[in-house]
């Protein structure tokens, strides 16, 4: 039987307080997975330069099976329970969950299968080669509706962190082609990127069922400003985060090597790509925010232009003789790229109540 109503402070709640206080836990549980991949880094950095240049390969991957399921297929469960539950539908969240972990079963399946089969093509041409390449080889009735709900933002939600991904894939591949030291420097830097993108995800994933179940409330206006509020909030910390490592990089890069040339291709990385993390999280929360409202059009767009540019441009670059500043100046202008498009696209969306 359906609820008689939502629960008060997802819908009618101060919306700051009651997004940082959704958003605590999960900033807390994806740092201790990350804090987790930095020891695993600290240690490879001590092999040597070899090593960390193969992390750099095989990271993105690893990368993606958090991204598919956590954030893209996850945000399209939890804005479908979101919706149910701000529709005061309670049956329906229940059989969303089973639908849920039917997916997510299968799609581990499919996805490891599919893994297996073309990885060691994939880090060839990522630019592996050599020693590089031999380190990185190493009750509920189910209904068809309720995997449609899911699905379409769900579906469309993994273009991003496959474009995200396929973006990373080609700068290290470009990186790559300018040689082992600076590819090992531009792995350091990216790890700094990726647990920069844990705190998106947190305040990303609590705005997921606040702006839902604002629009399963029919609460639109609400659910627009939950976005907004949450954007803010993700791009404000690592704007300081940004800056902070853009000024006093050795804070960061000197915890993995001690290698003078690899600290030089890490401090330039985090010279240029420190001011763009802002753009970044603010375009990734507004992401999760977008899945809440089933609204994914904009930020798949977004993540296509910033494909789009990095593919473009780093091409361009290396036929010309690039440098790895020019590279690292490029990954930045992607960021702001972005996380201006995710934000056109919401101030230009026109979200709508849930049916």
């Amino acid at each position: 039987m359906a609820s008689s109503a939502a629960p008060a402070p997802l819908v009618a709640g101060p919306i700051l307080r009651t997004l940082l206080r959704l958003a605590a836990p999960n900033v807390m549980a994806t740092s201790m997975a990350v804090l987790v991949g930095l020891a695993e880094t600290f240690y490879i950095g001590l092999l040597g330069v070899v090593p960390l240049a193969a992390l750099g390969l095989v990271f993105p991957f690893a990368m993606l099976t958090g991204m598919l399921s956590a954030g893209a297929m996850g945000g399209g469960v939890a804005s479908a329970l979101a919706r149910a539950f701000g529709a005061g539908d309670a049956q329906r969240a229940q059989s969303v969950a089973l639908h849920a972990l039917l997916i997510g079963a299968i799609g581990g399946v499919l996805y490891t299968l599919l893994f297996l089969g073309v990885m060691a093509p994939l880090f060839r041409l990522r630019g592996g080669q050599g020693e590089v390449l031999r380190e990185a080889l190493g009750g509920v009735p189910i209904r068809r509706e309720l995997f449609a709900d899911i699905l379409r933002v769900g579906a469309v939600a993994c273009l991003s962190p496959l474009q995200s991904v396929t973006t990373m894939v080609l700068m290290a591949g470009f990186v790559a082609q300018l040689g082992v030291l600076p590819l090992a420097g531009f792995a350091i830097g990216q790890r700094l990127e990726f647990l920069m993108s844990t705190v998106a995800f947190g305040i990303g994933l609590a705005s997921v069922p606040m702006v839902g179940m604002a629009i399963g409330a029919g609460h639109v206006a609400r659910a627009r400003q939950v976005a907004w509020a949450a954007g803010g909030v993700t791009a404000s910390v690592l704007g300081v985060v940004g800056v902070v490592v853009a000024l006093f990089p050795d804070l960061w890069v000197t915890i993995f090597t001690r290698d003078a040339q690899v600290l030089s291709y890490g401090r330039q990385y985090l010279h240029w790509a420190g001011p763009g993390f802002a753009f970044f999280g603010l375009g990734l929360t507004l992401y999760f925010s977008s899945q809440g409202a089933g609204r994914m059009a904009g930020p798949v767009l977004a993540a296509t232009l910033r494909l789009l540019l990095v593919a473009v441009g780093g091409s361009w670059l290396v036929a010309h003789g690039t440098s790895a500043w020019q590279l690292f100046a490029l990954s930045a202008a992607a960021m702001v790229l972005y996380g201006s498009s995710c934000a056109a696209a919401l101030k230009l969306d026109r979200w709508t109540a849930a049916r």
